[in-house]
This record gives C-alpha cells, structure tokens and sequence, in this order.
C-alpha cells in the first residue's frame, strides 16, 4: 500500500527528543541513554544528571520501558537529511 509506505517514511524521518532526569551516580543509565540515543544535551545540578536525548521512533518504547519514571517527553523534529 503506497499510503503506509509514505506514512512511514514520514515516521522514519522524524527523532522523538526526550528530557531524562537521572541520579548523577547511576552511570549505567548514562551510559544506556548514550548507548541508545543521541545525547544532544547534559545539564550537571546538584546530584541530577538531565539529559536532552534524540530517539529513533523505534527506539522510543525502550526508552520509555528503560526509565519509567524519568523521562519527558519533549518534541518530534525531523532528522538532518
């Protein structure tokens, strides 16, 4: 079906950007969010790491299942062509 081929070339071409708070000594979960997405941001506070993340479509629901409790959810941009 040429409508879901466009569809999800159209879903390809976009990155989920994610806010994820994360203990500063929980360097496994760093680690992780580097391992899996591409860390456009690190913020240092306190005890708190927060981290700006782009994340393939595909890769979303493992985000979401990996840090429950920590992720926002900021935006979809699209991918640099």
């Amino acid at each position: 079906n040429d409508l879901l081929i466009h569809l999800e070339t159209i879903l390809a071409s976009e990155m989920a950007m994610l806010r994820i708070a994360l203990d500063s000594a929980d360097g496994a979960g760093l680690a992780w969010a580097h391992a899996h997405g591409q860390v456009l941001e690190r913020r240092d506070k306190d005890q708190t790491v927060t981290l700006t993340v782009a994340v393939d479509p595909p890769q979303l629901d493992r985000f979401l299942t990996h840090y429950p409790d920590k992720v926002t959810f900021q935006q979809s941009v699209r991918r640099a062509s």
